[in-house]
């Protein structure tokens, strides 16, 4: 991102999110690397929704289902290839295990 420096001049943001035990490093290579003189460091925290991969048996055939917390996604590349060997619609296989039954979206 380019923002306004010091008597107008252009600088340019960066944003780089690094894992706290390579953080020394990271600024070592960024000060070797680059004219900045400073650099700003905010910490991050992140929430994250329970994961688990579950298996979805469907007339078709079987579909991954990733499961984040109480939805699930669908592999999409199982639906494709199930979609291209039963010459069924990608969209129509989508629509139809996409539905709340399965707790799919």
């Amino acid at each position: 991102m380019t923002l306004s420096g010091k008597k107008g001049s252009s600088t340019l943001q960066r944003i780089h999110f690094i894992e706290k035990e390579k953080e020394k490093e990271a600024v070592g290579i960024i000060f070797s690397e680059t004219t900045t003189g400073g650099i700003r460091r905010s910490v991050v925290e992140r929430w994250l929704l329970e994961r688990k991969n579950e298996m979805l048996s469907t007339e078709h055939g079987d579909v991954s289902v990733k499961r984040l917390g109480n939805k699930g996604i669908l592999e999409y590349e199982d639906i494709k290839k199930i979609a291209k060997d039963k010459q069924i619609p990608l969209i129509t296989l989508m629509k139809k295990h996409s539905n709340s039954n399965y707790g799919v979206h």
